[in-house]
């Protein structure tokens, strides 16, 4: 390679050098203003669904957090082999889980969480504990939230979250990092 080629490739390297810099930073921007939506999305679901017996939740809060069209999916294992789900509507949700308020407190808190995405849709792993009282006293148990979430403009909204409690012979087990 002559001298003037070279310079020249030299000159154009320390040229892109910076522009590929800031595109590192410019994506890793991206990828926390978006683990912030999806923080703020889900820590909402957590906080509104959490309190002592009595409290009135933020039911209007909880429902800008959804789709129009969300499902709310528990799964429950009865045996080995036999599972009960029951589908809700956010309207649902809601009735249920301010008649079970009125009497009775729940706190749940997430655990850990893991993320899957593609393009718009993103897929979340939620690991909770729950500390509850009710009509058999006060009780805590472990299971795990599936959110699927969808961007809208800088915001995600939960399309749908299963749930299904820890079980005989199905434990959760947070994954080595």
């Amino acid at each position: 390679m002559n001298a003037s080629r070279y310079i020249r490739a030299l000159a154009l390297g320390l040229l892109i050098l910076p522009c590929a810099d800031v595109a590192a930073q410019s994506a890793a921007a991206s990828a926390d203003s978006l683990r912030a939506a999806l923080d703020r999305s889900i820590g909402a679901v957590y906080e509104i669904v959490s309190g002592p017996a009595g409290q009135e939740r933020d039911w209007t809060r909880f429902t800008t957090l959804f789709h129009p069209d969300a499902r709310l999916v528990s799964i429950r294992r009865r045996h080995i082999d036999t599972v009960v789900t029951r589908s809700m509507t956010l309207q649902d949700f809601i009735e249920r889980a301010t008649a079970s308020s009125r009497r009775f407190g729940f706190a749940e808190k997430e655990i850990h969480r893991q993320y899957e995405r593609f393009g718009d849709l993103v897929h979340v792993w939620s690991a909770y504990e729950v500390n509850a009282d009710g009509p058999q006293g006060a009780r805590t148990w472990r299971g795990v939230n599936s959110f699927q979430l969808v961007r809208e403009g800088r915001d995600f909204r939960i399309l749908s979250i299963a749930w299904e409690d820890e079980a005989p012979g199905l434990v959760y087990e947070k994954p080595a990092d």
